[in-house]
Order: structure tokens, then sequence, then C-alpha cells
């Protein structure tokens, strides 16, 4: 104890030495770890870089730099996709409001309704039922909805009176049905099976394609109109499906005869076959008839009997009044599957 009162500012310095020799020790060991860590992700991007100078094709060199031209392909596609909007015109749903009530669109609903069947009837074009719905039976008498799903059957809407007009416009027969997805709790595909299909939407990083069915009786001019005016309209239809079958054998196999405007007519019934024509040598070498065709009267059956040989006459054609039938054409049932397309790009990717 004596010597330490008599050295105690040596020892004094020796601990403050040895505290500070401790503090270095402490930074030499964290300065180690740190550049350990730098030269692993020095290796880490230097092994990067090496990867991406061997890829086909790589970032490029000072001639030949891929990535401005990546960033200029970039510029391009952005400028596409401006003009893509325009040909993607957004069927506006109804009513089109941001924050959309229930009594608005109750008070929509049976206003498009009435506008549809109002068109309807001044394009001659059947119904499948008085006051049809257009898919929304179940909806029509609801005075309460979910705050979800008023947008959605408001974006349906709007979709079923455009492609509604698109029929209407080229003057189908008639309208046998039209089905669309289920999209809120307040659909009831169970009592209302025929408003409904199983399709969903479909959805990707593009676009939101949403499926209908259709259902119509029309000729193939009609036909041809419907298909124009998919084709021709500012928004965007994809017709997934088509199938075309006279409407005499689908009102047959349904099972509903006595439809209004339709006659199943059967298929006459085929005969044995007629008799047979046999040349003479001199038609066979091209040599013409033996003699001329002498005026004939028709038997009943169409055909008579020559010496020897059958010969099949033509029956003939009884004269008609007023103008000459050039076509005779039935009408058809056609079943349509359309996707309505939406875009679905961020709004800067088209900016």
């Amino acid at each position: 104890m004596s010597w330490l009162k008599r050295n105690w500012i040596f020892v004094a310095i020796g601990i403050v030495a040895l505290g500070l020799l401790g503090v270095a020790i402490g930074f030499l060991v964290k300065g180690y770890v740190s550049n350990q860590r730098a030269l692993s992700e020095l290796n880490k991007a230097y092994d990067e870089l090496t990867r991406l100078y061997n890829l086909d094709p790589h970032p490029g060199t000072e001639k030949n730099d891929n990535i401005t031209r990546a960033k200029e392909q970039q510029e391009q596609v952005r400028k596409f996709l401006k003009r893509v909007v325009e040909w993607y015109q957004r069927i506006p749903p109804i009513p089109d409001s941001a924050q959309i009530t229930t009594e608005e669109f109750t008070a929509r609903l049976r206003v498009t309704l009435d506008q549809l069947q109002k068109m309807a009837k001044q394009a001659s074009v059947t119904l499948p039922r008085t006051n049809y719905a257009f898919t929304f039976e179940s909806i029509r008498p609801k005075v309460k909805f979910e705050p979800t799903s008023l947008p959605l059957l408001a974006t349906q809407l709007g979709e079923i009176k455009a492609i509604c007009e698109i029929l209407l416009n080229a003057k189908v027969m008639a309208i046998d049905s039209i089905r669309r997805e289920r999209v809120c709790v307040e659909d009831s595909p169970e009592i209302y099976p025929m408003d409904y299909i199983r399709e969903t939407s479909i959805t990707n990083d593009i676009a939101v394609l949403t499926p209908y069915e259709v259902t119509f009786r029309c000729f193939s001019s009609e036909l041809a109109g419907v298909l124009a005016g998919f084709a021709n309209a500012q928004s965007t239809f994809i017709i997934k499906y088509l199938d075309v079958e006279p409407a005499t054998l689908a009102i047959t196999q349904e099972g509903t005869e006595g439809m209004e405007g339709y006659e199943f007519v059967p298929p006459p019934e085929v005969g044995g076959p007629m008799p047979r024509r046999y040349l003479t040598p001199r038609e066979v070498y091209g040599l013409g008839p033996e003699t001329q065709p002498e005026p004939y009267a028709l038997p009943e059956g169409g055909y008579e009997l020559g010496s020897g040989r059958p010969i099949r006459r033509p029956l003939p054609v009884p004269s008609r009044g007023g103008a000459q039938v050039i076509l005779s054409e039935t009408p058809f049932r056609v079943i349509m599957q359309v996707y309505v397309v939406k875009l679905n790009l961020p709004q800067q990717q088209t900016q």
C-alpha cells in the first residue's frame, strides 16, 4: 500500500493506458468486421457483374449501351400504352358517380330497364317475358345493398345496357336470355339460375375480362349486324364463343313448341330411288341424242318409262305471279359468350 501511495500517479496512468488499449482493440475488431462485410459485398457485386456480362444480351459496352436502349424501349412501350387506352374506352357505370347510394342505384335501375324495354318494343324485338329485368330480376325488388355491392352492380348494368343496345340496333328477332356472373351477395342464382353463368372475371396486370352470355334469334343479316356492332363499338368486346343452330330445331329440342312466330316443320319423307337413266351409244361418245326430244305430258310421279329403258323427266314448274324467290332462309338461334375488356393499367404507366 505504501508503494501505491508513493506511485499512485504511475498506477493511474497505467489504468488509463489499459482502458485506451481496450478501446483501440474494440475499434480494431469492429473495423475488421466492417472490412470483411464490405469485402463480401464487393465480391457479390463482382459476381453479379460477371453474370451480367455473360448474359446474352449483356448490359453492353461503351459502343453498345444496352441499358440506354432498354430505357428507350420502355419509353416506346409507354407511348404504345397511351395509344391503346384510346381504343379501350371505359363503359360508364349506371349510375356513374364516386359514391353510389342505394336510392340512386335503384332509381337508375328502374329507368334503365324501362328504356331497354321501350327500345326493344320500338325495334320489334321479342323479349323473354313481359317486364323483363335483363338479369336483374333478383336485384330489382331489393331496397338494401351492401356498400361494396353497388359499384359492381352499377358496372354490370352499364355493360349489359351497352350489349343490349348493339342487339337492338341490329334488330334481331328475339332475345331469349342474357346471363352474367354473380358479383355480390344480393344476387340469387339459386332462385333465378337463368340470369347467371358459372364463369367469373379474368384479371391480370393489363386488363379485366368480364363474361356475359347472350342468346337470341335472328337471320344471317342480323347476325352480321351484331358482329359488326361489337367490332365497331368504342369499348372493346371479345366474342369468346359462338354457337349457331336453326331456330326451329332449337325450339323442338327445348320443348317450346307453339312459340309465337315459329312453327316446327318436319323434314319431308324421302321416297325410294328414282329410276336411273341409261345413256345411248351416241350420247356416250358425244354424238348427241338419237332423236330430238319430243314434247311430253308428264304423268304423276315426275318420270315415265321409255321403250325398254327408264327415262327421268323433270316435273313442270307452275307459273307464279309476283317476284321470284331467290333465297328462302330460316331463322337462327345464336348463343354468344362475350367478354367486356376493361384496362387495369396503373395511371403512371400511361403517362
